[in-house]
């Protein structure tokens, strides 16, 4: 509707309440008239048209407590409790330095850096239905691999996608008059937080490397493990399994580095290892084949009673040698 044809309908309201006088039925007309011009104009907030967003569930279930390191997948549900429907809706969320959206997120939300950590937008690609018939629900994966220790707080919210507030404008601090809400006259359930445990925990990462190569048969091979502790807690206790093929027979006695006690080729680290530190050992072995290639394959593991590694995938570290 234009400006004019608002202005008319106003200008016929007014005229209505003269005509009519302020009893009886044309008082009454005139003054529903009146009142819905004025709303269409702007001039009334036409709360009573707008929808109830709702961010009825933003959980972390079955991931509180959780090691450091690992990725929280928090659940969330956006509802419409009104008979309304709403326009294009986006559910945003503020991220606390140290943690990130994680690469495996729905490809409708997206992340922008803050000065205390980041902003996630989700752009819904269908908005709730009216009277809570049909809720929209996901998963919000977050990596939380820079986080330290202890609770971490996350601060979410509902409202209007062509209303987005600032980045750096805190969503447990928008007002209730904040347009990303759209003048709905109940915001008390277009937010929510919410806080998770993060546990010590201790990334750690093999690397294996081997020499000569090549090699010939029946000489030796001198291979070196390298433990990082890539946090965020100190790590002790943790044991290096290197279960050697038939290929390759161990030298007694050969295995040697300092804080670590031996059986045969594995190694169990007693001392500690800060965050972002490397401890090593080596020994040697002696190859039984007369040719071919010589794989070895390794594997850091945490020691019982110790703080969990949450990311598993640099565990493991192989080397092969020509013989």
């Amino acid at each position: 509707m234009n400006s004019q044809n608002q202005q008319d309908m106003v200008m016929n309201a007014v005229s209505a309440r003269k005509q009519g006088g302020r009893t009886g039925l044309g008082a009454r007309m005139a003054r529903a008239a009146s009142t819905f011009a004025l709303m269409l104009g702007g001039l009334v907030p036409a709360m009573a048209l707008a929808a109830d967003l709702q961010l009825t569930d933003f959980s972390d279930t079955g991931y509180d407590p959780i090691a450091a390191g690992s990725t929280v997948y928090y659940n969330i549900t956006v509802d419409n409790g009104d008979a309304s429907a709403s326009g294009p809706v986006a559910a945003l969320f503020d991220l606390p330095s140290g943690t990130a959206l994680a690469a495996n997120a729905p490809s409708y939300c997206t992340a922008v850096p803050t000065l205390t950590g980041s902003r996630v937008t989700c752009l819904l690609p269908t908005a709730p239905a009216p009277n809570g018939n049909a809720p929209v629900s996901f998963q919000l994966p977050v990596q939380t691999l820079e986080a330290d220790v202890g609770l971490i707080n996350l601060n979410g919210a509902v409202g209007y996608a062509n209303a987005l507030p600032d980045p750096e404008a805190p969503l447990s601090a928008l007002p209730a008059n904040d347009p990303f809400f759209g003048g709905e006259a109940n915001t008390g359930n277009n937010k929510s937080s919410q806080t998770t445990t993060l546990t010590a925990a201790t990334n750690l990462a093999l690397v294996k490397t081997a020499t000569p190569n090549p090699v010939t048969g029946g000489g030796e091979i001198t291979y070196t493990m390298t433990v990082t502790n890539n946090g965020p807690s100190v790590a002790t206790g943790f044991t290096v399994e290197d279960t050697l093929p038939s290929s390759l027979s161990y030298v007694p006695g050969s295995a040697n580095g300092a804080d670590w006690s031996f059986t045969g080729a594995n190694g169990t680290y007693t001392g500690q290892v800060p965050v972002g530190g490397s401890v090593s050992y080596q020994f040697r072995a002696k190859v039984t084949a007369a040719s071919g290639t010589v794989v070895n394959p390794a594997e850091v593991k945490t020691g019982a009673g110790q703080p969990i590694d949450p990311v598993t995938d640099d565990n493991k570290s192989s080397v092969s040698t020509t013989v």
